[in-house]
């Protein structure tokens, strides 16, 4: 079974294009995040920032034992953590990417996120965390930018590349 592994910065598209690829080729799909919170898989509570710290050790131990008696030609399982997800068990990561900071912290302003929520978020795309992290794993990844871009044109481009 081929596990795909969408992440990315919050407000970048990654749920939005994980869903339609996992449509498109009928793959699995995995909310690695609601994952997270049915089996409350969580380190603590962040009072300032308004979210639970998820413990990823945890997190990987639980997902990958719930996930090793699927039937499934593949998953797609997305979230700002999946590249956390350890490199031989990934098969691909498709990192999303909002180069136009303006449409991202629109983004995340429709979300009600807040202030220090969104500058949070906007460093993280600038700084590239997701991708950073992704590389030093070393996963295999593919980087997609959504800015300006329809889902279909960004799902076409992840297929040219990944399928």
């Amino acid at each position: 079974m081929e596990l795909i592994a969408f992440t990315g910065t919050p407000g970048t598209g990654k749920s939005t294009l994980a869903e339609e690829f996992s449509r498109k080729h009928n793959y699995l799909y995995i909310n690695l995040n609601k994952f997270a919170k049915e089996h409350n898989l969580f380190e603590s509570y962040d009072e300032e920032k308004k979210c639970y710290e998820v413990d990823t050790s945890l997190l990987t131990k639980e997902f990958l034992g719930g996930i090793k008696d699927i039937d499934a030609k593949a998953i797609v399982v997305d979230s700002h953590l999946s590249h956390h997800l350890p490199n031989s068990e990934v098969s691909k990561i498709v990192v999303c990417a909002c180069t136009d900071l303006l449409e991202l912290k629109k983004r995340l302003v429709a979300r009600n996120y807040s202030e220090s929520k969104v500058r949070e978020n906007l460093d993280a795309e600038i700084f590239k965390v997701c991708e950073t992290e992704a590389n030093d794993q070393g996963h295999e990844l593919f980087v997609v930018d959504t800015a300006g871009k329809s889902v279909k044109e960004c799902v076409e481009e992840i297929d040219s590349n990944l399928v």
